[in-house]
């Protein structure tokens, strides 16, 4: 009987500590991990690009085109933390792979008998690992798993459970994603002393769009948890400036409300994420390195050119390694009001460089301005897949006139 008050009284406090809903096993550790998809309120579904695809969606394993590791660390209520590790890589044709370690530690708390006398300070943590693979069917539909295992410790006592989340994500075209997750799809329990307690399935759906070039991303997740309580709502957005700082809000209707920013340099990205709930404003702060893998990227050289003096012309190199064979390509080069002014296509692998001179079909100059670079590839499972826009800008260093009839 004391043993159980004490796990009864564990577990009241870590629900209290995260601001979870009671009675879900582990529920602190369902909380979500990813700095990035955090500071989107959790909207992750069908946006987590990064090594937290095994947590939020394995199907999104085989998305991901380069390795990645990631660490994270948080700070919570009353002196706990959260610490996580990551790592995704690319299995080439057969998918994509990732596996992740969590570790809570919860503050001491007050243990108490059955008389409410005081039993002296408790200690508890929550570890958690997950592998999962993900790999693309038919239609450009892809599937995913995720195998997990908990375990929590109180005090002398250790009690693990397993489970595993089921998931779905497809691009719908360049702009638009959509993803769904089904979580703890095994009927187990966890078996503590004297009881046990089930997992909770749930299933989530999301969607995310990319606009403004794809600067700007927009995402929403709706998830029903079947234990009768009404389906929650997650929502968060990020702007991308130049491919360097990213800045990020979101919501749910959890309560809890969050903000944040990244910031890359090459391949290393460090993020921020501040969380505000009734309780308490935690932190979130995490490092990702990504590495080797398939990469998808232009470079123009110059990338800033006269068509009338000086450098004429610019070359945009392409790299184009992907995990799959390229069905066709397009490179196109847009205006400020994103209308295509210029245009490459073909079929297999894209070419390794491309020229523009910057004239009009007349040959006339183009306007002084900035332009932006895209490459698009359509690969053999009928997936789109795009590079970042890169910047070209036109500017006239000399003065030149229009030469009239009969000059």
């Amino acid at each position: 009987m004391k043993r159980t008050l004490i796990i009864i009284t564990a577990i009241s406090f870590a629900s209290l500590l995260l601001a979870g809903p009671g009675g879900i096993p582990f529920e602190s550790l369902d909380s979500g991990t990813g700095i990035r998809e955090l500071s989107m309120g959790g909207a992750a579904t069908a946006n987590c690009p990064d090594a937290s695809a095994v947590f939020w969606n394995p199907a999104y394993l085989d998305t991901v085109s380069r390795n990645e590791v990631s660490m994270s660390i948080e700070t919570l209520f009353g002196g706990a933390n959260f610490d996580q590790i990551s790592f995704v890589s690319p299995a080439g044709i057969y998918g994509g792979i990732g596996a992740s370690l969590s570790i809570l530690n919860y503050p001491a708390y007050d243990k108490q008998d059955a008389a409410g006398l005081s039993l002296g300070d408790g200690s508890m943590k929550d570890i958690a690992a997950s592998l999962g693979y993900g790999k693309t069917l038919f239609w450009g539909i892809q599937a995913g798993l995720a195998a997990k295992m908990i375990v929590k410790n109180i005090d002398d006592a250790t009690y693990t459970g397993f489970n595993a989340d089921a998931a779905l994500f497809k691009a719908i075209n360049d702009t638009f994603d959509i993803g769904m997750v089904f979580k703890n799809v095994l009927p187990l329990s966890v078996k503590y002393y004297y009881e046990e307690e089930k997992f909770v399935s749930s299933a989530r759906l999301g969607a995310a769009i990319k606009i403004l070039d794809r600067r700007l991303k927009i995402a929403l997740d709706l998830e029903k948890t079947f234990i009768g309580t009404p389906v929650a709502v997650y929502g968060g957005a990020e702007y991308n400036i130049s491919n360097i700082f990213y800045l990020r809000a979101g919501a749910g209707t959890d309560g809890e409300f969050t903000g944040g920013a990244g910031i890359a340099w090459q391949d290393i990205m460090f993020d921020y994420c501040a969380g505000f709930n009734e309780l308490t404003v935690s932190h979130k702060f995490a490092l990702s390195y990504r590495f080797g893998g398939y990469e998808l990227s232009l470079k123009a050289e110059p990338d800033i050119f006269s068509p009338i003096s000086g450098n004429k012309k610019t070359y945009i190199r392409v790299t184009a390694k992907t995990k799959y064979q390229v069905y066709k390509w397009k490179l196109e080069i847009t205006d400020n009001k994103g209308d295509v002014i210029k245009s490459w296509m073909g079929a297999g692998d894209p070419d390794t460089e491309e020229v523009w001179d910057g004239l009009k079909n007349d040959g006339m100059p183009m306007d002084e301005g900035e332009y932006r670079a895209k490459l698009t590839v359509i690969d053999e499972n009928d997936i789109g897949v795009s590079s970042d826009p890169i910047k070209i800008k036109i500017s006239a260093n000399t003065q030149y006139n229009i030469p009239m009839m009969g000059d």
